[in-house]
C-alpha cells in the first residue's frame, strides 16, 4: 500500500492527489477566467471505508506487476482485514473494538484512504466524460485532494456545485461527501486560499486549537535542532504566503511565538533572514522524492556524552571492507539520529 501511494503515485495516474503544501501550491490555479465568478470549495468524505476491500482488489489487479509475486491477492486482502477489524483500545477500565474506519495512527490508514478515494475517482472521471467531455476534463484538471480532504475552485456561472456534490454522493451507496464554500477565502491543509478579482492568493492558516507550543529553547535537545526550528517555520511562511507585507506580518507574529518559548532574538532573526533570502520560486519547487532506503543509527542525546556519529561512520566504513557487507550497505543511505 505504501509503495503504491508514495513511490508509485505517478503510476496510479491519480492526478488529484497532493502530497503536501508545496505540491498543493504547485497545482492551485492562480489566474482565473475574468468573465466568471468563482467559489472556493472544500469537501470531506464520510464513511468511505465500507468499499475499501473492493478498491484494494481493483488496484491489486490493475498493478499486479508492481507487487512481488510472493504476496498473493488473498494474502494482501487478509492482512488489510486483520488491521481493519482488530482496532482494540482501552478506556476507563474497559476494552473496546472499533467497528468502522481505520485506527488513528495506523501506518496503513493514509495509503488505504488514498487508494479508496482514487478508486472512486476512476469511476467519477469516466462517468463525467461520458455525459459532458468539457465538464469531465474540468473536474480532472482542477479537483485536488489530500487523502479524503478535497479542494476545487468552482466557476459558479458555468455549473452548479450542488450538482457536482450530488454526483459524488451517487458514486457509492455508503459514502457521503460534505462541503463548504466561500467566494472570498477558505482553509485547506494549513493554507488559507483567498480570491480577489479573479486571482487566487495563499496565506498561512492556523487552526483555533493551535497553541504554538514549539520546543522550549531550554529543553535538553541538540543545539542544531533548536536552531533549525525557527528557520523551518520561517521558510514555511515564506513558501505559502504570496503578499510580501502579509508575509512580514506573519513572520513578526512567529517571532513572538518563539520569544515566548525562550528563543534568543538573534537566533530567530537569523532563521528569518535565511528564509527570506530564498526566492519564492525555489521554495515552491516540488522535490523529487529520494526512494533510497535509509538506515538510521539512533542514539539518546545527552550533552555529557561524546558524539557517536563519527565513531559509527568509521565502523560502517570498516564493515564495508567485507565483500558481502559492502553489497548490503551500498543500497542504503546511512544517517545518524538523536532521540
Amino acid at each position: 500500500l505504501h509503495s503504491f501511494t508514495t513511490r508509485r503515485s505517478s503510476d496510479l495516474k491519480t492526478k488529484s492527489f497532493v502530497r503536501d503544501d508545496i505540491d498543493f501550491l504547485s497545482k492551485i490555479k492562480r489566474h482565473l477566467p475574468k468573465d466568471q465568478q468563482h467559489l472556493l470549495v472544500t469537501m470531506d468524505v464520510e464513511s468511505l471505508y465500507t468499499l475499501g476491500m473492493e478498491a484494494m482488489k481493483y488496484w491489486i489487479s490493475k498493478f499486479r506487476s508492481e507487487i512481488p509475486n510472493r504476496f498473493s491477492e488473498e494474502f494482501i486482502c487478509e492482512s488489510i482485514k486483520l488491521i481493519l477489524e482488530n482496532n482494540v483500545f482501552h478506556f476507563n477500565d474497559k476494552y473496546y473494538i472499533q467497528t468502522r474506519g481505520t485506527a488513528m495512527g495506523t501506518k496503513m490508514a493514509p495509503s488505504y484512504v488514498n487508494l479508496v478515494i482514487a478508486y472512486l475517482e476512476e469511476t467519477l472521471y469516466s462517468n463525467l466524460k461520458e455525459n459532458n467531455a468539457e465538464y469531465g476534463e474540468f473536474i480532472e484538471d482542477n479537483f485536488v485532494r489530500y487523502l479524503d480532504d478535497c479542494f476545487i475552485i468552482w466557476p459558479q456561472a458555468k455549473w452548479k456545485i450542488e450538482k457536482f456534490i450530488e454526483e459524488l454522493n451517487h458514486l457509492h451507496n455508503d459514502i457521503n461527501f460534505t462541503h463548504e464554500h466561500s467566494n472570498s477565502e477558505i482553509p485547506f491543509l494549513d493554507i488559507m486560499v483567498k480570491l480577489q478579482t479573479n486571482t487566487s492568493f495563499t496565506d498561512n492558516y492556523y487552526k483555533t486549537t493551535d497553541t504554538h507550543q514549539y520546543l522550549d529553547f531550554n529543553s535538553c535537545h541538540p543545539r542544531h535542532t533548536k536552531i533549525s526550528i525557527p528557520y523551518a517555520q520561517a521558510r514555511r511562511l515564506c513558501t505559502i504566503i504570496d503578499d510580501i507585507s502579509t508575509r512580514d506580518s506573519r513572520l513578526e507574529e512567529m517571532r513572538q511565538f518563539f520569544l515566548e518559548r525562550g528563543y534568543p532574538n538573534k537566533l530567530i532573526d537569523d532563521g528569518i533572514a535565511k528564509a527570506i533570502a530564498i526566492p519564492i520560486a525555489t521554495l515552491r519547487q516540488v522535490k523529487v522524492q529520494d526512494n533510497q532506503d535509509v538506515l538510521p543509527f539512533v542514539f539518546t542525546h545527552n550533552p555529557k556524552n561524546p558524539d557517536m556519529s563519527q565513531t559509527v561512520r568509521s565502523t560502517v566504513n570498516m564493515l564495508k571492507t567485507d565483500k558481502s557487507l559492502r553489497s548490503a550497505f551500498s543500497s542504503v543511505k546511512y544517517i545518524t539520529s538523536k532521540r
